[in-house]
């Protein structure tokens, strides 16, 4: 018995980093131009497709997937504790603004000052943001 549960918990560690990797993988709108995102520049707010059409939008915060009630909660504790607070959002090229819009509501009404978009360098071009 205990060698099938030692079994289940391999196995389910596996597949849980398998659909963690896959998880961040996001598609970024490309560009020519921009700055090297600064490494202290705040969380990263990620918007992915959603898994079904009519679903919304999945929103991770450092790659831990968040409701937007919690993103909101989040929000708030990063605009009051530091002085400058901004953050990272980084949103795939297939959504649609409707889709990204409520996190940027969500930032806004936050007290976040400074919401950075983060692009894809383009082929060919120059300085855009990794």
């Amino acid at each position: 018995m205990i060698d099938v549960v030692m079994c289940l918990i391999v196995f389910y560690l596996i597949v849980g980093k398998l659909a963690a990797d896959n998880l961040t993988k996001v598609d970024l709108p490309s560009s020519t131009s921009g700055v090297s995102p600064d490494s202290t520049a705040g969380p990263v707010i990620t918007i992915m497709p959603p898994d079904a059409p009519a679903a919304p939008a999945r929103v991770l915060l450092d790659s831990r997937p968040v409701s937007m009630t919690q993103l909101m909660y989040s929000l708030r504790e990063i605009a009051n504790r530091t002085d400058a607070p901004q953050v990272q959002l980084r949103a795939d090229r297939r959504l649609a603004y409707g889709q990204m819009r409520p996190v940027i509501d969500a930032c806004r009404e936050a007290g976040l000052p400074s919401v950075r978009l983060t692009t894809q360098r383009a082929s060919g071009g120059g300085g855009g943001t990794p």
